[in-house]
């Protein structure tokens, strides 16, 4: 807590301990859990110098959450923007890049390649490069980065134009039938425990 205001300080070094250890208990008793959270503050805001500074959320997430709270969040979380949720999902897209596995094993370090090259000569034509090179490399989608790369009023009028595009435009697709007679089921089972 922010003890002059009383607000919750999302920026604590104590909340991402908390995260990490609730999530670690979560795993535990084999269930899901939401430690990791967004929302970059009370305006519209983006910038890719943002994707390195939401260090809650990369730890939250990196920690082993498995779901992410507060995309879109402003005003310590008391309203939403559907601006700030484009921003903050194309920043988290692009913070899940760090997120990948990496295959460590004799083959893709390449040793006997190292040995053949020999010190100061040049890998990249090398057989073993040219196999493992694309694999390695993390490709940024260009519309999120020019988003993300925009000043404080461009990011906004276009995030602004990217909502409207998608409310326009977006059709959701209905559930399948066996997916909501599931949901009923376990609804009715519910209510036949607890009563009416």
């Amino acid at each position: 807590m922010d003890m002059t205001t009383g607000h919750i300080n999302y920026n604590s070094v104590e909340k991402v301990f908390l995260s990490i250890g609730l999530e670690q208990m979560a795993k535990r008793y084999s269930l899901p859990a939401l430690v990791a959270d967004a929302g970059w503050g009370n305006e519209v805001k983006g910038g890719i110098s943002g994707v390195m500074t939401p260090v809650t959320e990369i730890i939250g997430i990196m920690g082993g959450s498995d779901l992410i709270a507060g995309l879109g969040s402003v005003d310590s979380a008391k309203g939403i923007s559907f601006e700030q949720f484009i921003v903050d999902s194309y920043m988290w897209d692009c913070c899940k890049n760090y997120l990948h596995e990496v295959e460590i094993s004799e083959e893709r370090i390449g040793l006997d390649a190292v040995k053949e090259v020999g010190h100061g000569h040049n890998f990249l034509t090398h057989p073993h490069t040219l196999r493992y090179l694309r694999g390695e490399l993390t490709f940024w989608e260009k519309e999120k980065l020019d988003l993300l790369e925009m000043d404080d009023k461009e990011v906004h009028a276009e995030a602004n134009r990217i909502v409207k595009s998608i409310l326009d435009k977006h059709q959701v697709v209905p559930l399948a039938n066996d997916l909501i007679e599931k949901g009923d089921a376990i609804i009715a089972k519910y209510e036949d425990i607890v009563g009416d």
